[in-house]
C-alpha cells in the first residue's frame, strides 16, 4: 500500500500493530556495526503516531535476536514486545499475548 491508503487506514484504526525488526541472519552476515534500528522504521513509526487517531493505541512488536536501540520510539508507542526470533509459530504467539 502507498503512503496515504496507509495514512486513511491508520486514522480510522482503534489500534496499529506494527512489527518491527531485522532480516533472518546467521553468524558472520548477521554482524552489524550499529545498534539502531534498520533505515526507515523509526521513520514509520512517527509517520504512524502522526496519522493515527488521538484515541488510536499503537503496539510495536521487535523481531531481532540482539538488543537494538529502539531511540524515539517508546514514548510514540502505547505498547512495546519484544518477541525475539519466535520461530514458524510465533506469530501466533504475538495474537495470542496481544489479544489475550
Amino acid at each position: 500500500a502507498d503512503a496515504t491508503t496507509t495514512e486513511a487506514v491508520v486514522a480510522s484504526a482503534d489500534a496499529v500493530i506494527l512489527c518491527l525488526g531485522e532480516e533472518n541472519y546467521a553468524e558472520k552476515p548477521g554482524d552489524i556495526r550499529d545498534l539502531r534500528l534498520p533505515w526507515g522504521q523509526t521513520e514509520f513509526v512517527k509517520r504512524v503516531r502522526e496519522a493515527s487517531g488521538k484515541n488510536t493505541k499503537i503496539v510495536v512488536v521487535y523481531f531481532g535476536g540482539r538488543p537494538r536501540l529502539l531511540g524515539p520510539i517508546p514514548p510514540l508507542a502505547d505498547a512495546i514486545l519484544i518477541a525475539f526470533l519466535p520461530g514458524p509459530d510465533g506469530g501466533r504467539a504475538v495474537v495470542d499475548i496481544i489479544a489475550g
